[in-house]
């Protein structure tokens, strides 16, 4: 009897296998299906799951995730900068009030030999005459003269006070 239910047992496992075997004659397989993770999607190719990135990122050449240079150039100009499409760099926007301070500075006397980068600068050549910044300009100009022309009561400070805070306004911004 133990020798009928072995040779049964052997019978039906090669029955089975090759059950299996005819089952999957021609059909292809490329190995298993590849699923991807939440947050990721199968490559162009159908072999490696990549980041679902949105229109405004991209991975660069250190598998970071960077900002496009068009999504980035247009957060930079929203905000009032100036894009530099070589470099990739924003450079923050002119900033009339303290253009208007400085350059008011650097006519009574804090000149660019002191290091004040405002300078030279004038209400027309920075930008500021148009799109409602002329108010900030000469708001600056008016603050400086106003503390620089005697009414230092006005300002609470005295001129190292005045010349301390030109200084630290109007050099490296």
């Amino acid at each position: 009897m133990f020798n009928k239910t072995l040779k049964l047992s052997r019978t039906l496992t090669m029955a089975l296998l090759a059950m299996g075997l005819l089952a999957c004659e021609g059909e292809e397989t490329n190995g298993p299906a590849i699923n991807c993770g939440a947050g990721t999607a199968l490559n162009a190719a159908g072999d490696l799951c990549e980041p679902n990135l949105s229109v405004d990122v991209a991975i660069d050449d250190e598998d970071t995730i960077v900002p496009t240079d068009a999504y980035a150039e247009q957060v930079c100009t929203d905000a009032g900068g100036a894009f530099d499409a070589e470099t990739g760099a924003c450079a923050p926007a002119y900033d009339c009030f303290r253009g208007g301070y400085c350059s008011e500075a650097a006519r009574l006397g804090f000149e660019a030999e002191a290091g004040n980068l405002y300078d030279g600068d004038t209400l027309e050549g920075s930008g500021c005459a148009r799109g409602g910044h002329l108010f900030a300009w000469e708001a600056g100009e008016r603050i400086f003269r106003v503390c620089r022309g005697g009414d230092q009561g006005a300002c609470f400070w005295d001129e190292r006070r005045l010349r301390e805070e030109v200084v630290g306004y109007c050099v490296g911004n």
